[in-house]
């Protein structure tokens, strides 16, 4: 896990600015009255899923632990479903059901009753907005 984190860390080092795609830059209050920009969660969420299909319980764990290390509380897991909800509405990410014959990934629409059923990667329009091409 620790190498894994070290590889989404240096992912973040080279994103330069996640506000071309995060309209939204009000500052809000999370847990413990912590205020943090809303797209702190989406450059944590997209890191996670960037490289992989990642499923839902490894997604959390990664942007938790991402969060601590830059002193911030963990984000919960609606937080992160919700922020994955959003990146699939704004084509930046898709959900998908694998198997382990072929086809071995199918694109699939995304219900947040079945968020845990499902894996999840960055489209290239995720790509490009993560690394400010978009």
């Amino acid at each position: 896990m620790t190498r894994i984190l070290a590889t989404k860390r240096r992912k973040l080092a080279r994103t330069p600015d996640f506000n071309s795609y995060c309209p939204d830059s009000e500052i809000q209050p999370v847990k413990w009255g912590v205020p943090i920009r809303p797209e702190l969660v989406r450059k944590y969420v997209m890191a996670s899923m960037a490289d992989d299909y990642e499923s839902l319980e490894l997604i959390v764990d990664s942007v938790s632990a991402l969060a601590r290390e830059d002193g911030f509380p963990a984000f919960d897991k609606q937080a992160v479903q919700t922020e994955i909800s959003e990146l699939i509405r704004d084509g930046y990410a898709k959900a998908y059901i694998l198997s382990p014959t072929p086809p071995h990934a199918v694109v699939t629409e995304y219900l947040d009753t079945r968020a845990d059923e499902f894996w999840f990667m960055l489209t290239a329009l995720g790509i490009q907005a993560m690394n400010g091409q978009h």
